[in-house]
């Protein structure tokens, strides 16, 4: 009896644990409320970065899940524009700008083995416009990214 009650509860706080950790990760990738939200999920491994003026640059072995890399407080209604050159190698990777109401609009958005660069503008809205990179499960990729508004951080930071 007592290996019996050993065993079940091994079995369910592995359980827990494992549930405990596993956070929104690649989970958030369609997931609009959770892109929206203020909170980076993600798991990243080997990444070399660079943050100079306006432009960002990274080399990602491995993301999944989701970090702000980007964000700008506009007084008022702003046309801007994304320049980017994406290389993907792995998994599935968007960029998703999101507005001060929440609103998420997918920038880029590539499949695994593919690449692109180009411009993309938008608008920026009153208020706090941000950038999340959002990484499927097993996700790697180089980019770079030049915005002219607004600042870079880093992924992971």
């Amino acid at each position: 009896m007592k290996q019996k009650h050993f065993i079940l509860t091994a079995v369910l706080s592995s359980t827990l644990l494992l549930a405990g950790c596993s956070g929104l990760g690649a989970g958030a990738y369609n997931n609009d409320k959770s892109i929206a939200s203020d909170v980076n999920s993600y798991n990243l491994n080997n990444v070399t970065q660079s943050n100079e003026g306006d432009t960002f640059s990274a080399q990602v072995e491995n993301m999944e899940g989701m970090d702000t890399i980007w964000d700008c407080s506009a007084d008022a209604a702003l046309e801007t524009e994304l320049s980017y050159d994406i290389t993907l190698y792995s998994g599935k990777v968007k960029l998703a700008l999101i507005s001060p109401d929440e609103e998420v609009t997918t920038l880029v958005e590539l499949d695994s083995g593919k690449s692109a660069a180009g411009t993309v503008s938008f608008t920026l809205q009153p208020g706090e416009n941000r950038i999340k990179v959002v990484a499927g499960e097993d996700t790697g990729f180089d980019m770079s990214l030049t915005v002219p508004e607004g600042e870079f951080g880093s992924l992971g930071f």
